[in-house]
């Protein structure tokens, strides 16, 4: 249900950033990765970096993801409890510890969003945005 709901909406925000980034870095958008780990508070659930061919390049955050400066509609407030719990439900599904998850996001060849999960340096799982939410 929550893939459903939020799912598409979250998938193209992605898409977005990454083909946002892709002209930042001037690079091909196969070669952007957004990065999702754990934040460390209430206010922040959720870390963000910007990845060049899997090397971290610096933070960001869900509004510039979002390519916006500032989210009138709390767009943000809406869809971040629902990625936090997928990943919340993926570090209990897959066994990881919170500490040692990531989610990269990406580019797939057929256009859609894919994710690949790590435990530390370790690849677990590859999905897309979609399933990964349907699993929250």
């Amino acid at each position: 249900m929550i893939g459903e709901m939020f799912g598409e909406k979250i998938a193209k925000d992605f898409a977005k950033g990454v083909a946002n980034f892709a002209k930042e870095l001037e690079v091909l958008e196969k070669d952007v990765q957004i990065r999702l780990t754990f934040g460390d508070s209430e206010e922040a659930p959720i870390n963000y970096q910007l990845c060049g061919s899997w090397k971290i390049v610096r933070d960001t955050h869900y509004k510039e993801i979002m390519g916006l400066k500032l989210d009138i509609l709390g767009q943000e407030g809406m869809v971040v409890p629902y990625i936090y719990k997928s990943m919340a439900n993926n570090t209990t599904n897959l066994q990881i510890d919170p500490t040692a998850f990531s989610a990269f996001l990406y580019k797939r060849e057929d256009n859609k969003v894919g994710v690949a999960i790590f435990d530390g340096s370790q690849h677990k799982k590859i999905t897309t945005i979609n399933e990964l939410l349907s699993e929250g």
